[in-house]
């Protein structure tokens, strides 16, 4: 439900902060929009990192959401 665009679906780590997913897309593919709808419990101050993995294997921070 992560990624099936259904905004009534949503994903829920099951556990407090903090948490991760990740998304294997089975091949190299270019992302060119990425949309977070957060819901969380409690409410707060939270940072999400969106992290890409290259072809060599190594991660690149790609964007800090801070809110």
């Amino acid at each position: 439900m992560a990624v099936d665009g259904l905004a009534n679906n949503w994903w829920g780590a099951g556990d407090f902060a903090p948490q991760w997913i990740e998304i294997d897309l089975g091949a190299a593919v270019t992302i060119t929009r990425i949309r977070l709808a957060i819901g969380q419990d409690p409410t707060g101050e939270t940072v999400h990192r969106v992290w890409g993995r290259g072809a060599d294997g190594g991660e690149t921070l790609l964007h800090e959401f801070r809110e």
